[in-house]
């Protein structure tokens, strides 16, 4: 089943999340899975979900295949797998069992269009540059991005997933409705980057570009959540730049 909450109250990262979860399933996926299971000895709860990482792989490269210029289906997979191996048990170290996933994969169904986006990185600094990418995608989400994942997920799936949320900038669609179900998950999530003004609705602070200096982020963060966090947002900036570096697909 699909729609666990009303979809009127997801973000649209649990949208994406929610397509490569349940939105696709390969023609021989209960054999793929099969041979996946016994690349992934290192750990038993990746092992667990070697049906959903066949068919959200599949899925995946076909949207790549399809546009070439989209990298962030892969950073979307890269996060997605990263998130199940960081909340799951698993021996010796996170690197090593995101490049051993992607590589087993690789070898269960070759021909994938998604490279790792890091080699090398903890499980600390990945939970912190996995929630300024949500971030960035949830304060401005592109939803025609979204319909055209579904045009690739399962037939059931597309009628089913059909969503009525008009997605936009989060600042423009919580300017007025502040308290709505939506908002208020959405200040939730993000408490560390917004705060609500009885001027002007829920205000969130525009997370980092490439082009940002960092008088101009302190700025903008000034003027939302004062000096108390100035620290915060600085490395925050650091680890999106690292982001953007090592998420180029050559």
């Amino acid at each position: 089943m699909v729609h666990e909450e009303d979809d009127e109250t997801k973000l649209y990262s649990e949208l994406v999340y929610d397509i490569l979860n349940n939105g696709h399933e390969h023609e021989n996926y209960e054999d793929l899975a099969k041979s996946l299971g016994t690349k992934l000895t290192e750990s038993s709860t990746v092992n667990a979900w070697s049906t959903t990482l066949v068919n959200a792989w599949d899925l995946v490269s076909k949207i790549k295949k399809n546009d070439s210029s989209d990298d962030i289906i892969c950073s979307w997979f890269y996060y997605w797998l990263g998130n199940k191996v960081h909340k799951g048990t698993y021996s010796g170290k996170f690197s090593d069992v995101m490049n051993n996933v992607y590589s087993a994969l690789n070898e269960v169904l070759p021909g994938g269009y998604c490279r790792i986006t890091e080699t090398n990185v903890n499980k600390e600094n990945f939970e912190e540059k996995m929630r300024m990418f949500e971030y960035r995608q949830d304060y401005e989400p592109k939803k025609e991005q979204l319909q055209i994942y579904h045009k690739f997920c399962d037939s059931g799936y597309r009628d089913e997933a059909k969503s009525t949320q008009t997605f936009s900038n989060v600042n423009l669609q919580c300017k007025n409705d502040a308290n709505s179900k939506y908002c208020t998950k959405f200040e939730k999530t993000y408490e560390d980057y917004c705060k609500k003004e009885a001027s002007s609705g829920l205000v969130c602070t525009p997370p980092p570009t490439a082009a940002a200096s960092a008088t101009t982020i302190v700025s903008s963060i000034l003027g939302v959540v004062g000096l108390p966090t100035i620290a915060f947002f600085l490395y925050k900036v650091i680890i999106a730049a690292d982001e953007r570096t090592n998420n180029k697909i050559h």
